[in-house]
């Protein structure tokens, strides 16, 4: 449902088909996402942004009017202008960036003032101070940080631990006292 241009140095995300519906998981050879890719695709519903990729240029998702949930990946570090704008149904952000990234302007015009935004534990003052559009920031406090390893991945969303990956096959997490927490 979408295009990736690669050369020897960069894998970009250039094209939405207007027909994309559903969640999309931007794969993690993804290291950019040109301007305007996803504007208007109405389809789409949830997106989870690697974090491979290091900026959301000018317009991506505008106007994405069923877009309910975006997970930014912890390189984002710069969201260009009117990149969420008009995402009336947006309903909660995840970003894991410990710092928070730059925005641009107007980039969440339209969307929820008070919708959950979820960060990192011990970065409210950083979201607080760089995001001042959203009052309801939620820090993910709870030890879990994402892993990758081959296809297995396991990330916290929502507040419950997800696994994915793990073709029927056992998985255990432990917290950093050594608890079984799934």
């Amino acid at each position: 449902d979408y295009l990736i241009c690669e050369d020897a140095t960069v894998s970009s995300l250039i094209g939405c088909c207007k027909s994309a519906e559903g969640e999309i998981v931007i794969p993690s050879t993804v290291n950019s996402i040109t301007e305007k890719c996803f504007v208007d695709c109405n389809g789409i519903t949830s997106v989870t942004i690697p974090n491979t990729v290091t900026r959301i240029e000018n317009e991506t998702f505008k106007g994405c009017s069923n877009l309910s949930s975006v997970t930014i990946g912890r390189s984002v570090s710069i969201i260009g202008d009117d990149a969420f704008r008009l995402c009336f149904n947006l309903a909660e952000i995840h970003s894991l960036n410990p710092v928070a990234p730059t925005l641009g302007t107007n980039v969440f015009n339209g969307v929820h003032d008070t919708i959950p935004v979820y960060i990192p534990c011990g970065s409210s003052m950083v979201y607080y101070g760089r995001w001042q559009y959203f009052y309801n920031y939620i820090e993910d406090c709870n030890g879990i940080d994402d892993v990758n390893m081959d296809d297995v991945k396991v990330y916290v969303r929502g507040g419950e631990i997800v696994v994915e990956g793990c073709n029927g096959e056992d998985v255990k997490v432990f917290d950093m006292k050594g608890r079984e927490v799934y």
